[in-house]
Parts: structure tokens; C-alpha cells; sequence
């Protein structure tokens, strides 16, 4: 994904699952979001890192696969609180994340909000792990945790890694709502 902020060029890269990338229209290719023009969205998967043409990011050191147990993630996209494709429910071997962005569109405020299974690694340079927190002076925040359901629309991880009342009701909420409509839209 890639935006202006402040004047500057503005980039962060995501493992979203195919489905979404698909349903946007963006197999294998890139394009401005419709709900949002600010917005270039990318999506490939003919290759490691085929989605980073930056040569100040360092993708040589690439972070083994699958270590540990997973944990269950909350995957989507949402501009001004709608789903832009169906969420889904994956198993993850890093951190639950979210990253916010805000843009003017027309003269209107817009948000985008992804949520994905980010590396553990990538939280913990950002001192995000079971917290959120702005991203470098950006504007931009971010949110990463390292339990079941931890991120997701209404449940924000809080430090220490407890959950509130509200996550924990979503936690076992939302995996079964998505269940229920996927076997309802089949």
C-alpha cells in the first residue's frame, strides 16, 4: 500500500491473504483503491518480495517460515468503517496487527484500516508488541499483539498483552459469525 503523507511517499507491505487481493482486482498487479484514489494498493505472488522494488529494503534477510504455534488472526480492509472484502480467519506465525492510515479524498477524511498477521520482528522494531502506538512521526499508527484475536475492528490490544471484555467476546464471536456467513453465501 502506498499514499502521500505530509508530502511524502509513504509505503508499508502486507501478507494479505489471495482471496482479498483477488476480489480487489489486484492479482498480480497494482492500482488506486476505488474507495479511495490516495491510495495505490499492490498484490503478487509469483515470487518472494515480488512486491518490493525499493532497494533500501533489505529483503536478503528473509524470516523463517512457520516457527512456533500459531496463533488466529483477523485479516481484512476497511475504509470509513466498512469492510472493502469479506474478513477472514487465518492461522498466523507472527504478531496480530493493524495499520491506520488517514487521508482527504474530495475534501472528506478517509481512513483505512488493514489487518493482517505481521513478523514478529516487524512489531517488535516498532516497540508495537501488545500495544499500538504512532509509527515514526507519520501520522500513521499501528498495532500488533501475540494472541488469539487480539486485533480486529473493536478489540484493540492494550500493554502486557490483556484483552478486554469486548475482545474476548469478539475473539470467540467473529471467527463463528464468518463461518455462519460463508456457509450462508455458498
Amino acid at each position: 500500500m502506498a499514499t502521500q503523507y505530509n508530502g511524502k511517499l509513504v509505503k508499508s507491505y502486507h501478507c494479505i491473504p489471495q482471496p482479498v487481493c483477488k476480489t480487489l482486482e489486484l492479482n498480480n498487479n497494482c492500482t488506486t483503491l476505488t474507495t479511495d484514489r490516495d491510495i495505490t494498493a499492490c498484490c503478487c505472488d509469483g515470487y518472494n518480495n515480488c512486491h518490493v522494488t525499493e532497494a533500501a529494503v533489505n529483503t536478503t534477510n528473509v524470516i523463517p517460515a512457520n516457527q512456533g504455534t500459531p496463533i488466529t488472526c483477523y485479516n481484512g480492509i476497511y475504509v470509513n468503517g466498512s469492510a472493502l472484502v469479506s474478513p477472514t480467519v487465518g492461522a498466523c506465525y507472527g504478531q496480530c496487527a493493524s495499520i491506520t492510515y488517514t487521508t482527504t479524498y474530495s475534501g472528506q477524511p478517509n481512513t483505512l484500516v488493514i489487518y493482517s498477521c505481521d513478523p514478529t520482528a516487524v512489531c517488535n522494531s516498532l516497540s508495537l508488541t501488545n500495544n499500538c502506538g504512532t509509527i515514526d512521526q507519520t501520522g500513521f499508527t499501528g498495532c500488533c499483539c501475540n494472541t488469539n484475536m487480539c486485533v480486529s475492528p473493536g478489540t484493540i490490544p492494550s500493554p502486557g498483552g490483556s484483552t478486554s471484555q469486548l475482545s474476548l467476546i469478539a475473539s470467540l464471536l467473529i471467527p463463528f459469525l464468518i463461518s455462519v456467513y460463508q456457509l450462508v453465501s455458498q
